[in-house]
């Protein structure tokens, strides 16, 4: 008798268990459908209480500094609401292009938001009617994997139009997974190999100032890519070459492929 009661106390809290783990697996699928919905809105209090772990996926450190800057004038023009609108609109974007139950890189992408919004919207200098515009400002993502954000704001700047995002890495669509500089004009190199950006911008930059043109080189270049050997060389000889017209910026996520960057 007390085996067969033994096994059912058994039987017992093997179901409890069951029942258990299928409620904590719904509550987790909601709780990670509200929190992209946060993100996609660009709400990071709301996301970040949820996952408290993934703010620096929202709103990166270097993101929050270009938009503080000159804080006083910004809101006076209206500039950093409309800054603000914009990242918004870029996650959102984002969320759509990779559609439900697709994979995507979406914390590079969104911790890229601002950064990207700042450059497009406020920073550089281009015409998206004239891709090749001699005088134009470069931007380079060495991060290149994260190029669904930048095909999305490149759409809202006007070089294609914007129906053209729901193409993405369809078979002939210019939208595929890394940008590919012969297929979407206003993408400046082939990137993705990471570590390789920071080189190609230099080479750019020195370029420019050869032709004694005023524009700037700017390059995205993801935290966990500092790993990389090859970006500390592109790096020293940016020094040695006094290449000022090269403006490097770190997405500093603090995550990357397997683990945090802190854990690397």
């Amino acid at each position: 008798m007390p085996n067969i009661k033994s096994a059912k106390k058994r039987v017992l809290v093997t179901e409890k268990k069951t029942i258990r783990n299928r409620v904590i697996k719904t509550q987790v699928k909601n709780a990670v459908k509200k929190f992209l919905a946060a993100v996609a809105e660009g709400d990071k209090e709301a996301a970040a209480k949820m996952f408290p772990s993934t703010c620096s996926v929202i709103d990166g450190a270097v993101a929050k500094g270009v938009l503080k800057k000159n804080t006083a004038a910004n809101k006076k023009s209206g500039l950093a609401k409309k800054l603000n609108e914009m990242a918004k609109t870029l996650r959102r974007d984002v969320v759509e292009m990779v559609g439900p139950g697709q994979a995507g890189h979406f914390g590079g992408s969104f911790s890229s938001a601002e950064l990207i919004t700042a450059l497009y919207f406020s920073k550089m200098h281009y015409d998206p009617k004239n891709p090749k515009l001699a005088d134009r400002d470069r931007f380079l993502l060495s991060k290149g994997h994260v190029a669904v954000i930048q095909y999305a704001a490149m759409a809202r700047a006007g070089y294609f139009p914007v129906e053209e995002l729901s193409t993405l890495k369809k078979i002939g669509s210019r939208l595929q997974g890394h940008p590919d500089v012969k297929k979407l004009p206003g993408i400046e190199a082939n990137t993705g190999s990471l570590g390789q950006g920071l080189s190609i911008a230099l080479g750019i930059s020195l370029g420019l100032k050869l032709d004694n043109l005023p524009s700037r080189v700017y390059v995205l270049i993801g935290d966990g890519e500092l790993d990389e050997g090859q970006i500390w060389e592109g790096a020293m000889a940016a020094a040695n070459f006094k290449a000022d017209n090269l403006v490097a910026i770190v997405d500093r996520n603090r995550i990357q492929a397997t683990d945090f960057t802190a854990k690397r």
